[in-house]
């Protein structure tokens, strides 16, 4: 069973190599986009036990993140990610974190800190980024962050920057954000213009308007309103 456990993933990653030289023109990657699960086969890839392959697999899942086209790359990774967990009954962002632990090589380290930019960094949304990095922290990252800044590796090291700069960026952002509308709590125009402004062009929009018109239901009755 041992030796049948042990072949099969040598074959799963001869799978995953092909998949990443194929990958290596536009032609590939649309066509690898186009299949139904060639995003979820990179995140079953996903695997501390095997370390090559998961490096492997998450480089892919890195390039893929950034990709300019299709949009929202990044969130269809995730979505990968998330289905992969689900099948697993474990938290999706679980293998990632366990491949960040002591004992794993500095490669794989490195591979997935760039998974974790690759998936926060692309979002144009705040309240995004600060989920994913909330959650990641959640998941163990903050237990681990201390440990990996002890590596004396440079490109480990730059990961590990742009991580904490880009969630120094948003902590601002979002106090900034908070303090505008603690500021502004007692006028009904600034309260509902930042309530607007923050919904505004984002897929909260459309429940904003909803609760707006909800409110229109109340009838034109003073003891009632």
């Amino acid at each position: 069973d041992e030796f049948s456990g042990s072949y099969d993933f040598r074959i799963e990653h001869e799978i995953i190599r092909c998949l990443k030289a194929f990958m290596n023109n536009k032609f590939g990657i649309k066509t690898m986009l186009e299949t139904d699960d060639g995003i979820l086969l990179l995140a079953k890839a996903v695997d501390p036990k095997v370390p090559t392959m998961m490096i492997d697999a998450i480089k892919l899942l890195s390039a893929l993140c950034i990709l300019p086209q299709p949009v929202d790359m990044h969130e269809q990774v995730l979505g990968a990610l998330t289905e992969r967990a689900e099948m697993d009954e474990v938290e999706r962002f679980k293998p990632i974190v366990d491949g960040l632990k002591s004992g794993t090589s500095v490669a794989l380290k490195v591979a997935c800190l760039q998974l974790i930019n690759a998936l926060i960094i692309p979002s144009d949304e705040l309240d995004f980024r600060v989920h994913i990095r909330s959650e990641l922290m959640r998941s163990g990252l903050q237990h681990i962050l201390k440990e990996l800044h002890a590596q004396d590796n440079e490109e480990l090291k730059l990961q590990l920057q742009v991580f904490e700069e880009y969630g120094e960026e948003d902590s601002a952002e979002l106090r900034g954000r908070l303090e505008d509308i603690r500021i502004e709590m007692d006028d009904f125009n600034e309260i509902f213009q930042i309530l607007l402004n923050t919904v505004k062009d984002s897929k909260a929009e459309q429940h904003f308007i909803s609760i707006l018109q909800h409110f229109l239901l109340i009838r034109n009755d003073y003891e009632a309103r």
